[in-house]
């Protein structure tokens, strides 16, 4: 439209200037022009003809066409470069018919007086960078049949004068800043051809007289706030052949008149509110080349009709609630290239009309609940580049020749009960792109020609029953990203030469048979974000080179025979949020530059023989927030009073150690605890007297014989005495120095550009459940799994003074100690008052009192 456009105005400058180019001008129109200049900035001096000492020869400068009389009729100075502000001057051009200044860098507001101009015909400020609003006085140019206002920063409503320009055949004001709701003027405009005003802020409701313009056959108001339902009237628009609404709050249903529009050939409804069901009516539009539904509300079934769309090229209803089996009818469209579906409650098998669709390079049915088998005929089909299935319940096999006819680019198969083996043919292409196969039933080998597709960059393997060797042939593809294999039974070494697969983000192997030692060439892939190669039969040393893979962000190594010690160049790792080194044979001592990595969030050592003291620097890591565990291992030493600073913490296991002495005051600062074990230590003295201790069970501190107070029998007086048993607190802000509140501040910040770097690998995604079977060293604490179900209800919440708790219902979360259950129901935010405070509900708490329990809600270091 943007081409038609500036061919119009092109055309119309040359063909009627052409014959008065050589005639001199004898108005002021000249002086008018440098008065133009002098508000404009010409950097590279385009306006170079525009001289004060040949202003009698205006008619022959650059841009300037002039009529029989002298006057200028046209002027076309877009895309010069330009900058500076139209001067209100240019209203004195009272001879203009074209103004062309679009394409530069001009700034300030459209002139009111622009107006005067009553002779304008066409009028183009398009993509500068014009503020304020559209002048009202643009509803006096009557004669206006061109007006292109797009990509600049125009704000305020569209003015209802617009109503005026009853010659107006297009109207482009698209990409700009405009608010309030559209005039009902338009419907006046009936020579009105092209109107687009999309990418806007415009809220209300679409005007119902939109449909008296008659001659429309572009309506783009996509990418606003409009709300209220597709008027019923704009299936009187019989020359329309796009309708573009999407990205819009629209509601209702999808009118049935539309099918009465029958040289439409985009319908674009797509990120709305719609709902009820798509009408059969559609199937009437004969012409119809682009269909998109998709991301609405809408349920019922697919029509059939919509088999009748014999020009169809896309159809998307993607993302709604379509339920019931789809039509075979579709496959009768033989120039259909996308059909896509996903995301819907559809039912029954896939057509084996489809097998027809010879021109169709891309078909997503996934996230349905279609069933039966792929049928086999669309191995024949020589267009398809996109195969994408996933999340059904489809069975049989994959067919057998897929990808030998074609240009198979993309295939998801995931989630299905497939059998059998993978095709040997996927890359007969050569440019195949991704294949994802996870969680099925296949068997056998992975082809060769498939792990040596130099193509290839994504393969995902999870959750099968495929056996042999797949790295050594992978090792030669410099372009894979992705190889995630694991729940399989593969069984080789990881060879040396992983190294040449430099654009290498993600390795996951885990739970297979890999065995041997790590290269030490894995430090050289510097992209890699994501390495799991837990319960594998792994030993040796952990490479020290893997310091270098500094994009890493997470690293699990859990599960394997690893020994010797832990690499102190894991510290330079910064990124990292998850590191699990757990059940291993690994000694030495825990590094200390571990406290480097400060977006640690997770860092599970446990089930080693790790010896020597706990290093206090793991207290400077505050973005420790999930889990800190040390457990199984043959630590020394007190419990270093700096753990106290990880504030965030939830998880705290330290138990099945050799630590001494006292439990340090400090760990009651770990206010975010919900889970703590300090068990089987030869921990000794009192139980602190804090909240975080006494909310804990007795099994936090069994095995300690020398422990006392609190939970636990009491201690011993200086006459032999046992003290009583009590269960007063002393409830206390916790002591937390500035350097602590200054690191505190730095981890969240730290750690909100963390996630937006991490949103980056969308590929790192959370373990399979296959990948978190039990170990030594893993409790699945109930508390953990309340807290992050409180964060997803109520995502505001960093932070919970909840202990223990083991029930998420309804947003009410259990809160439980050794004697008698609490209830607290979080019920929403109280924000009067400019105060961000939670309010709750106490319910049923025996032993504990209500008083008490609110009041330590009270003293909650709640944070938003």
């Amino acid at each position: 439209m943007c081409d038609k456009r500036i061919l119009v105005c092109a055309l119309a400058v040359i063909v009627l200037c052409l014959p008065l180019m050589a005639s001199g001008g004898t108005s002021s129109d000249g002086r008018y022009l440098l008065e133009l200049r002098a508000a404009l900035e010409d950097p590279y001096d385009h306006l170079w003809s525009w001289k004060k000492s040949d202003v009698s020869m205006f008619c022959e400068w650059e841009g300037v066409c002039c009529d029989g009389d002298g006057r200028v009729w046209a002027l076309d100075i877009s895309s010069k470069n330009l900058t500076g502000t139209i001067s209100p001057v240019i209203c004195s051009l009272t001879s203009l018919r074209v103004l062309n200044m679009s394409n530069n860098d001009l700034e300030g507001p459209i002139p009111r007086c622009i107006g005067n101009c009553s002779k304008l015909e066409i009028l183009d400020l398009g993509v500068n960078y014009l503020t304020g609003r559209i002048p009202d006085e643009i509803g006096h140019l009557v004669n206006l049949q061109g007006l292109y206002l797009i990509n600049n920063l125009l704000g305020g409503s569209i003015p209802s004068s617009i109503g005026n320009l009853s010659v107006l055949t297009e109207l482009l004001i698209y990409g700009n800043n405009l608010t309030g709701s559209l005039p009902s003027s338009i419907g006046n405009l009936i020579s009105l051809e092209v109107f687009r005003v999309g990418m806007n802020s415009l809220t209300g409701p679409i005007p119902r007289s939109i449909g008296n313009c008659k001659n429309l056959s572009y309506l783009g108001l996509a990418q606003n706030y409009f709300n209220g339902v597709i008027p019923r009237e704009l299936g009187r628009l019989q020359s329309l052949t796009d309708l573009w609404l999407y990205e819009n709050r629209l509601v209702g249903v999808i009118p049935p008149e539309l099918g009465n529009c029958s040289r439409l050939k985009v319908l674009a409804l797509y990120d709305n509110e719609l709902r009820g069901h798509i009408p059969p009516e559609l199937g009437k539009l004969q012409e119809l080349e682009k269909l998109y539904g998709y991301t609405n509300n809408l349920n019922g079934s697919i029509p059939r009709e919509l088999g009748n769309l014999s020009n169809a090229i896309e159809i998307d209803f993607s993302e709604n609630d379509l339920t019931g089996n789809i039509p075979w009818e579709l496959g009768n469209i033989p120039t259909l290239q996308l059909l896509s579906f996903f995301e819907n409650q559809l039912t029954g098998d896939i057509p084996t009309s489809f097998v027809e669709l010879e021109e169709l390079e891309e078909l997503d049915l996934s996230m349905n609940k279609l069933h039966g088998t792929i049928p086999v005929g669309l191995q024949r089909l020589k267009a398809l580049k996109k195969l994408i299935l996933f999340d059904n319940a489809l069975t049989g096999e994959i067919p057998p020749l897929l990808g030998s006819n074609g240009a198979l680019v993309n295939l998801d198969l995931s989630a299905n009960h497939l059998v059998g083996t993978i095709p040997d043919t996927l890359c007969d292409s050569n440019i195949l792109d991704w294949v994802y196969l996870s969680n099925n039933a296949l068997t056998g080998s992975v082809p060769t020609s498939l792990t040596r597709c130099s193509s290839l960059e994504r393969l995902v393997l999870m959750n099968n029953r495929l056996v042999g060797t797949v790295l050594m042939d992978l090792t030669e593809n410099t372009v894979i990203m992705d190889i995630e294999l694991d729940s399989n039974a593969f069984e080789e070494r990881i060879p040396a030469n992983i190294s040449n697969c430099r654009s290498l983000k993600v390795l996951t192997l885990s739970n297979n048979r890999f065995y041997g030692e790590l290269p030490e060439t894995l430090g050289q892939l510097e992209d890699l974000a994501l390495m799991n190669v837990s319960n594998n039969s792994l030993e040796g040393s952990i490479p020290s080179s893997l310091g270098n893979c500094t994009q890493l962000l997470r690293l699990d190594m859990s599960g394997n025979r690893f020994s010797g010690t832990i690499p102190p160049e894991l510290g330079k790792l910064i990124l990292m949020d998850q590191l699990s080194l757990a059940d291993n044979q690994i000694g030495g001592e825990i590094p200390a530059e571990l406290s480097r990595c400060f977006h640690l969030n997770s860092l599970d050592l446990g089930g080693n023989k790790l010896n020597g003291s706990i290093p206090p620097a793991l207290g400077k890591v505050n973005s420790l927030q999930y889990s800190l565990n040390l457990s199984h291992n043959e630590l020394s030493g007190t419990i270093p009073p700096e753990l106290g600073a990880l504030v965030l913490l939830m998880s705290l296991d330290l138990s099945k150690n050799h630590l001494e002495g006292q439990i340090p005051a400090a760990l009651g600062q770990l206010t975010g605890l919900t889970f703590l074990n300090l068990s089987y230590n030869e921990l000794s003295g009192p139980l602190p007297s804090v909240p975080v201790f006494q909310t804990m069970t007795a099994n936090s501190f069994v095995g300690n014989e020398d422990l006392c107070g609190g939970l636990l029998p009491g201690c011993l007086t200086s006459n032999g005495m046992a003290t009583p048993y009590t269960q007063t607190y002393v409830w206390q802000e916790p002591a937390v120095s500035t350097g602590a509140l200054i690191g505190i501040i730095a981890a969240v910040i730290g750690g909100a550009a963390f996630m937006i770097t991490a949103g980056a690998f969308w590929f790192c995604r959370q373990p399979s459940a296959s990948e978190e079977k039990p170990s030594l060293s893993q409790v699945s604490h109930f508390a953990s799994t309340c807290m992050l179900e409180a964060k997803r209800r109520f995502p505001r919440l960093i932070m919970i003074e909840v202990r223990g708790a083991k029930a998420v219902d309804g947003g009410g979360i259990g809160v439980t100690n050794s004697h008698n259950d609490c209830r607290i129901h979080i019920r929403h935010w109280d924000t009067s008052e400019n105060k961000d405070k939670l309010v709750y509900t106490v319910r049923s708490c025996g032993g504990y009192s209500v008083d008490w329990l609110k009041g330590r809600l009270a003293m909650a270091p709640w944070r938003h």
